[in-house]
């Protein structure tokens, strides 16, 4: 099925993804393996497949030279995946801040604002979406390592925080986000008083949009297999774009897209449903942690 072209604004990496999921398509629709289809446009099979998996634009003579190869030329699959090729090379809006960032960084957002819906698991402290500005201001000011040479400054680091809310909560088409925290983080102070009750007000009204689900899992429940660390399952409502499951960790940061590790996460969030409260409960304990 040909991927959608108004899907390409999500960003320049969904973009990339979906070029390259229509080329696969018209390689397989020709029947011709990945190295014959390169030797027949002059090209390695490395760049090819570097195409076909969103790792690389092609360069406007490829371009045409796919285009002619398919026998596309003229037609709706021309255009659009013209259209991809162009958004694939457009800037995010990140990059009007001026914030230099991490490639790892960088990756999380272009996911984030091009999922339709965000699962995660956080151990420690309240998701960034969910983050009041003081909140995310103590959050990074004891979390920043003071050797960590890619780190943005403080301000920045809260600014970015600030615009990534902003990107997706007022979107056109808002993601479903679905955040679940051990009662741990509710009792851990972070900043002064008036920073976690700001924060507390914060999460408990967010968490009543249809959109935002928001769970506590408290003490009570005891062990469960995710409170060994934190993740992010992103979910995308856009062409054949596969799921992806961010890990991260103080030494550790991955991007998993295969279906195994991705299945193992979705398994460990479902069983997370089986422990936490729901809606109302996860709120009115919220409240209650105000002081």
């Amino acid at each position: 099925m040909p991927v959608q072209v108004e899907s390409a604004h999500r960003g320049p990496r969904i973009s990339r993804l979906l070029l390259g999921l229509e080329f696969r398509r018209l390689r397989d629709e020709r029947g011709e393996q990945l190295q014959e289809t390169a030797k027949l446009l002059l090209i390695s099979s490395s760049k090819l497949s570097r195409i076909e998996t969103g790792q690389a634009v092609p360069r406007p003579r490829d371009l045409r030279d796919l285009i002619k190869h398919f026998g596309i030329e003229g037609t709706e699959a021309a255009a659009r995946v013209r259209a991809l090729a162009e958004s694939a090379m457009e800037p995010g809006w990140w990059t009007e801040l001026g914030i230099a960032m991490p490639s790892r960084l960088e990756t999380f957002i272009e996911y984030e604002n091009a999922a339709a819906e965000i699962s995660s698991h956080e151990p420690i402290v309240f998701p960034g979406l969910l983050q009041t500005a003081d909140y995310a201001r103590a959050v990074v000011t004891d979390l920043t390592s003071t050797d960590a040479i890619d780190a943005p400054p403080i301000d920045d680091q809260v600014a970015l925080r600030m615009a990534r809310q902003e990107h997706v909560f007022d979107a056109p088409t808002p993601p479903v986000l679905r955040t679940a925290f051990p009662e741990s983080v509710l009792a851990r102070p972070v900043g002064t008083t008036a920073v976690m009750n700001a924060q507390l007000t914060l999460l408990a009204e967010r968490s009543e949009d249809e959109n935002t689900h928001v769970h506590v899992i408290p003490n009570s429940a005891g062990l469960y297999r995710a409170m060994e660390g934190g993740f992010t399952i992103f979910s995308f409502a856009i062409g054949q774009v596969p799921d992806v499951v961010n890990t991260e960790s103080v030494l550790t940061n991955f991007f998993y897209t295969t279906e195994e590790v991705v299945a193992k996460h979705r398994a460990l969030f479902n069983e997370l449903g089986r422990k936490w409260l729901d809606r109302k409960e996860s709120r009115d304990m919220i409240m209650s942690y105000r002081r």
